[in-house]
């Protein structure tokens, strides 16, 4: 528990300016007094700006007079003053309202006012004393006036259908009751209608298909039933019957189309021209039969006419082309005769046997999906294309570019160029490296002391998968590095680090290096410096206690004590 004390003195004698400083408090407690005559006091410079003063800021003295003429707010009431008379037997008391909407100031009048007058307020919170004011009203109806002054009654009083009634300076007028005999009720033709308390109700019009409120349907309809129909260019209603819609809105369907009321269509026979009334193709009555041309899709309006060739088409003859080209089913080429012996064939050429042959000997030998080429492949021009025609390889003199990817199932690549350009941003490597069996990383080769060594990184797979600088190890890396091998030692980075975390170190980090210099602290112990040595650690603080200079060492205390005077 903290303790917190300031100066005092036990008993009621005020202090001096030479008993605290500008600021400081202190406690006249008046002991043998009970503490009747206890006063707080503080030191502050008076209006000079330098002559230190004692003022009294509280205490149990002032606090008692305040309770006796103060009576605090509770839930119900607000605050009040208490004003006793002169031998303290009775008191005037000084109220404020239970709620205030917002704060409230009044003035009092400078003087006493005279025998009679009242108390006013000028709308601002300025009160004075005059005379009660006289005032009056006109009041106005559709028929005659009246002036109403202050002290007479006004009498609201109902009319036919109306009911008047004051209660706690509320007037409520309302209609009467529509049960009252003969009241609120008014009749208008009333063969038809019925007004009653603002409600209209309809009897009968002329007919049994009338729906007002819209809370019922009207299902069907006769063909003598009437509607009421108003004609804006001439201000009166009039009158049509369901048969007369029914013949204006079929009355022009007429010859090869029928409409009846229902809805039904009938389109009288061959009174449709195909090309003149329709769209799409539509062929009928042609087919073909085996060995002949075929006719299909000709079903439908909308169908599209296929011409086909039932069977296959054996040539006895020659077959000859009037154009350079024959085309596939789709319009595409494949093959072209240039006029000159050349045939290219723009798609896939299936040969039967396994041989390709020149007029003395055999060129190509086809083995499933291998190709042997019997003596030297030389290509005219620069380019090796696809079969879609892109340029895979590109020959220049000695130098091959490769357009698409190389894949080399062998198990080297062995690069003897000493400048090595790769547009790859991200370099994979052990790809298949499913068993978690091999290190990656990178290494190079350098010479030390006429002895080769090794030096690089790698991720070590036996090693809870950290990844480890190495410099001096004199056996080459194979599918893994040896971290125990000859000359195997660990490497040094310079970098910037930004972000992970640190652990597993020979020893702490140095002040000097941005570290703390030891391993363990004081658990809740708070740090303190300790100039390029170790940082130290307090104690653990006892709960509620506060750190504090001892000498210059942070310690631990509950106590503050401003002494006494």
């Amino acid at each position: 528990m903290t303790v917190i004390q300031i100066k005092r003195s036990t008993g009621s004698t005020a202090p001096t300016t030479s008993d605290l400083a500008e600021g400081e408090l202190a406690y006249a407690e008046d002991r043998t007094g009970s503490g009747a005559n206890a006063v707080l006091y503080i030191e502050s410079v008076a209006s000079d700006g330098t002559t230190a003063v004692i003022d009294k800021i509280g205490g149990k003295y002032y606090t008692n007079t305040v309770d006796s003429f103060l009576d605090p707010r509770d839930g119900t009431v607000g605050d009040a003053v208490v004003l006793k008379d002169a031998d303290g037997s009775n008191t005037v008391t000084l109220k404020a309202a239970a709620t205030i909407a917002s704060n409230v100031a009044f003035t009092l009048p400078a003087a006493d006012g005279s025998a009679g007058q009242i108390l006013t307020t000028n709308g601002s919170g300025v009160l004075s004393f005059a005379a009660p004011a006289s005032s009056s009203l006109t009041l106005s109806g559709d028929t005659g006036t009246d002036t109403f002054s202050t002290g007479q009654t006004l009498t609201f009083t109902g009319g036919e259908g109306i009911d008047t009634a004051v209660t706690d300076n509320t007037v409520t007028i309302s209609a009467e009751d529509a049960s009252d005999t003969n009241k609120g009720v008014a009749s208008f033709n009333s063969t038809n209608f019925t007004v009653s308390s603002g409600a209209v109700t309809i009897n009968s019009v002329q007919g049994t298909k009338v729906d007002i409120t819209g809370t019922g349907s009207v299902l069907t309809l006769a063909d003598d039933d009437e509607f009421l129909v108003y004609d804006a260019s001439v201000p009166a209603n009039k009158k049509i019957t369901a048969e007369n819609v029914a013949d204006y809105v079929y009355a022009g369907f007429s010859g090869d189309i029928t409409v009846t009321e229902a809805g039904v269509v009938t389109i009288s026979a061959d009174s449709v021209a195909l090309g003149t009334d329709t769209t799409g193709n539509y062929v009928a009555g042609v087919s073909g039969t085996a060995n002949q041309i075929s006719i299909t899709g000709s079903g439908s309006e909308s169908a599209t006419v296929t011409v086909a060739l039932t069977n296959d088409v054996a040539l006895v003859g020659d077959l000859t082309v009037g154009g350079n080209d024959i085309k596939m089913s789709g319009g595409t080429t494949a093959i072209t005769f240039s006029g000159s012996g050349d045939v290219a064939v723009a798609g896939d050429l299936t040969v039967t046997g396994n041989d390709i042959k020149s007029s003395s000997a055999t060129s190509l030998t086809l083995s499933g999906a291998n190709v042997a080429v019997a003596g030297d492949l030389t290509v005219t021009g620069n380019n090796i294309k696809s079969s879609g025609g892109t340029t895979a390889l590109t020959l220049s003199g000695a130098d091959v570019t490769v357009a698409g990817n190389l894949t080399v199932n062998g198990s080297s690549t062995i690069v003897n160029s000493t400048t090595v350009s790769i547009d790859d941003v991200i370099l994979k490597l052990a790809d298949g490296n499913t068993a978690n069996s091999v290190d990656t990383g990178v290494y190079g080769e350098y010479v030390e002391a006429a002895t080769t060594k090794y030096a690089g990184w790698f991720r070590d797979a036996s090693d809870s998968n950290i990844f480890k600088f190495f410099v001096g190890l004199q056996a080459e890396p194979t599918t893994t590095v040896n971290t125990s091998g000859t000359g195997y030692s660990v490497g040094t980075i310079v970098a910037n680090l930004t972000g992970g975390t640190v652990s597993s170190l020979a020893s702490a980090i140095g002040v000097a290096d941005g570290g703390t210099g030891a391993s363990t602290f004081t658990s809740n112990g708070v740090l303190y410096g300790n100039g390029t040595s170790a940082i130290q650690a307090t104690a653990a603080g006892t709960n509620g206690y506060f750190l504090y200079s001892n000498s210059g060492t942070p310690a631990w205390t509950n106590t503050i004590d401003g002494g006494t005077y």
